[in-house]
């Protein structure tokens, strides 16, 4: 029941587009495939520095790593005690329970926010490496998401827990 000629249109305008971006990528093949290349013959490396970073990052605190997995389990608990018992949302009894929402959301939130954050700093964090040597500065943002990723791999096992749980 649609026209045919906004039919026609839409079709033209579609294989515009997918032109255009065929071409743009063609022309632009070398720097797409620069970075994964980069990546992966630096692998090692970047394992390393994740690590060595991650273990930096918490070798000063009182409880070490361990706060760093401790924490985020605690911010969600405040958040469920303020939101979920103090402040209840009236909510039908088939839906999800506001703790795994709650979770949810969240695990993804705080990776998301850390690893931004010190991913756009990294260069000013690893300044002597840019600085002083040659280095492939793409592979530090890489290096901090890695290392950022090792809490969060936790989180998400204790979101897996709670799901689990209902």
């Amino acid at each position: 029941g649609a026209d045919p000629q906004e039919e026609l249109v839409k079709k033209a305008i579609s294989c515009v587009v997918i032109l255009a971006s065929c071409i743009i990528f063609i022309k632009w093949y070398d720097k797409f495939t620069q970075l994964p290349v980069e990546l992966f013959q630096s692998r090692h490396l970047i394992w390393k520095l994740a690590r060595n970073d991650f273990k930096k990052r918490y070798a000063g605190s009182y409880l070490g790593a361990v706060w760093a997995m401790i924490q985020p389990v605690v911010t969600v608990a405040m958040y469920y005690v303020v939101f979920g018992l103090i402040f209840p949302n009236q909510r039908e009894s088939g839906e999800v329970p506001f703790v795994l929402f709650l979770t949810a959301g969240l695990v993804p939130w705080f990776f998301f926010n850390e690893a931004l954050n010190s991913g756009t700093n990294a260069l000013l964090e690893y300044n002597y490496l840019v600085k002083k040597v040659v280095f492939k500065i793409s592979i530090l943002p890489i290096i901090k998401i890695i290392a950022a990723t090792f809490i969060h791999a936790f989180f998400v096992c204790v979101l897996l827990a709670i799901a689990a749980g209902y």
